[in-house]
């Protein structure tokens, strides 16, 4: 799989962290570059919800509101979702192996790191 290089902007949140998920698609299906329309959704076949590619620039900028994405280095790493332990606050990604991860077929069985 290629990842562009450097992140669109328009794939960030303000230029210092792009979440990206695995979904699996159609072989035939023409992904476009940019912002993916949400009707994107019908023609996923599954999806690892519990796992992303996290981007972060180089030099890495602080992030108060989501400490858990300090620890990302600058540039792509695979991360794993951490359930928060806090019933009404947001999960987050460690990182994490890129190996090994499950991609959940059809995508609304999906387990999801609630992030956002």
């Amino acid at each position: 799989m290629a990842i562009r290089e450097p992140l669109p902007m328009e794939a960030t949140f303000g230029g210092v962290v792009g979440i990206g998920m695995l979904v699996l698609v159609p072989l035939d299906l023409v992904v476009p570059d940019g912002v993916v329309d949400e009707d994107f959704e019908e023609y996923m076949l599954g999806i690892a919800g519990n796992n992303s590619i996290v981007w972060r620039p180089d030099p890495v900028v602080a992030l108060p509101d989501w400490p858990w994405a300090n620890q990302f280095p600058s540039g792509y790493a695979c991360g794993h979702c951490v359930q928060s332990a806090e019933p009404d606050s947001f999960d987050g990604f460690a990182v994490g192996s890129c190996e090994g991860i499950t991609i959940y077929a059809p995508a609304e069985t999906a387990l999801w790191c609630e992030w956002t």
